[in-house]
């Protein structure tokens, strides 16, 4: 075999091994001239012609295709820079790595078509008809805010894809699977847009009755007068029949405070005599290093987005949201993005209710720029905070998302972060925040600051700590080191008095 050939061949083995090329890499051929290409090279090479290679081409081709109208569904026309192509080539492992537990689990295979029972990065085919049903539930999002589990399997219905054993199209899903469709959507919305962390139900079946919606969360545990803790997560586990015909916002409900809503109103006594047009937040109440030290804060990730920042002051949980690459990839400047129908009734309910005037013309977009933006508030303030941060996200393992620790550890000087900031139209935190620039997150910013504020050091190890006023942190510790050189110098003296020499 040529030089020239063996180069071909490689060539061809390393795109087979990646079928998940970035897409601003990918320049896809057309496929007659990629097969008469492939013909040419194997009969120079004396190999002949090799129709399973034709086949893989046109599978790839297909896959990449379904790739990028995915991407196109998630993102919008907004162009990919640096850090979203970082993002979008986790958020494709992510959802390979939801997809093959539900292979296993039988929950895929017997709903959509072209899918078998094979590891997902081996079969092309499947993925492709994977990534078209994703695709169409995302458009669905889009698309119609009054969107209901069982509308979306209906669309899905009618969806063709292109048998890759003929030239043929058959149905996206398979019939006789209703139920199990309406299970797989749920999860779908759960992946692609983070408002729930889908759970598989132990009951799958055909019965309606005994159908089940699961989600991650402990369920709400009575406590004594006194108390409150309201978590967002109620109620984790609720009958499918039930949730039927709800909008999406109201299967949200059903199953705790999922979806985003401002909460400064005018009436609210949270911020006491303040209004909410002037009240402010201090950064070095909310940095995590005081939170951990001071608080004995302790971090519990979740992959529910409405549980960021939720404070369970019992047991001194904070949680954090893990997959910040999910709000950068939905979040859009150009376009309506995933759920900004759904979330518009929300938006009409509240501005027709006692949410202050300032607060009225928040959209979806707002609340992702929020969550993207308090991890600089609370975890990358000062260096501190950054470095403790650091050790929890390395625990996370190697799959973690690489947006996570950009936001939680890159100074404001790096242009990961200025990229970011100029992508949400927003500047770095300075020392003190208005509430009113975070609507949705503000009430949960005022708990942790509470919380923060009503605790203080009580060794020596947390003052030195404390620096959450650092002008009487400087204060202090100069007292007690003046005070201490004042007592050595006075115990010298005394010591040369007695002992003075002959």
């Amino acid at each position: 075999m040529s030089v020239h050939g063996s180069e071909i061949e490689d060539k061809s083995i390393t795109a087979r091994e990646d079928p998940l090329t970035p897409l601003p890499s990918f320049q896809p051929r057309s496929i007659i001239r990629a097969w008469s290409w492939q013909i040419k090279q194997r009969k120079t090479a004396g190999l002949g012609q090799d129709v399973v290679s034709f086949d893989w081409d046109y599978g790839a081709s297909r896959l990449h295709r379904a790739t990028a109208n995915l991407q196109k569904a998630i993102m919008g026309n907004d162009p990919l820079d640096a850090i979203s192509t970082q993002s979008w080539v986790w958020f494709q492992k992510y959802l390979e790595s939801k997809i093959t537990p539900l292979l296993r689990d039988k929950l895929i295979a017997p709903v959509v078509a072209d899918v078998s029972l094979h590891v997902i990065g081996d079969d092309t085919s499947g993925k492709t008809a994977i990534f078209t049903l994703i695709t169409e539930v995302a458009k669905c999002l889009v698309n119609d805010g009054e969107v209901t589990l069982p509308g979306i399997v209906d669309h899905l219905s009618e969806v063709k894809l292109e048998d890759s054993r003929s030239e043929k199209t058959q149905a996206l899903l398979i019939e006789g699977r209703r139920e199990l469709a309406t299970h797989l959507v749920f999860h779908v919305i759960g992946w692609i847009t983070a408002i729930w962390e889908p759970l598989l139900s132990e009951v799958l079946d055909s019965n309606l009755a005994e159908s089940r919606l699961c989600i991650a969360g402990a369920s709400l545990q009575r406590r004594r007068p006194g108390i409150l803790y309201h978590p967002v997560v109620r109620n984790p586990s609720l009958p499918l029949q039930g949730l039927a015909h709800q909008p999406l916002r109201q299967t949200a409900g059903r199953f705790g405070k999922l979806f985003p809503v401002p909460e400064l109103c005018l009436e609210d006594n949270t911020l006491g005599t303040r209004d909410v047009e002037s009240a402010c937040i201090t950064t070095a109440y909310l940095s995590y290093h005081s939170l951990a030290n001071i608080v004995d804060v302790k971090i519990a990730w979740t992959s529910t987005l409405g549980q960021h920042l939720e404070y369970d002051q019992r047991h001194k949980k904070l949680f954090v949201f893990k997959n910040p690459s999910i709000c950068l990839l939905l979040y859009r400047k150009s376009s309506k993005s995933i759920l900004s129908e759904v979330f518009k009734p929300t938006q009409q309910s509240q501005s027709m209710s006692k949410v202050s005037g300032g607060l009225e013309q928040v959209e979806y977009e707002d609340y992702l720029a929020e969550v993207l933006l308090s991890y600089r508030l609370v975890f990358a303030h000062d260096q501190r905070s950054g470095k403790l941060i650091g050790r929890e996200i390395d625990a996370l393992g190697p799959d973690c998302d690489p947006l996570l620790r950009i936001l939680c550890t890159e100074p404001n000087t790096s242009d990961k972060i200025q990229d970011i900031y100029n992508r949400l139209d927003a500047e770095s935190c300075e020392n003190y925040v208005f509430i009113a620039e975070f609507p949705f997150l503000a009430k949960r910013f005022i708990r942790l600051q509470k919380a923060s504020m009503g605790r203080n050091p009580h060794s020596i190890r947390r003052l030195w700590y404390d620096r959450r006023n650092p002008p009487a942190w400087f204060a202090l510790w100069a007292v007690l080191i003046i005070t201490g050189a004042t007592l050595l110098l006075q115990f010298l003296q005394l010591v040369f008095q007695i002992y003075t020499p002959f």
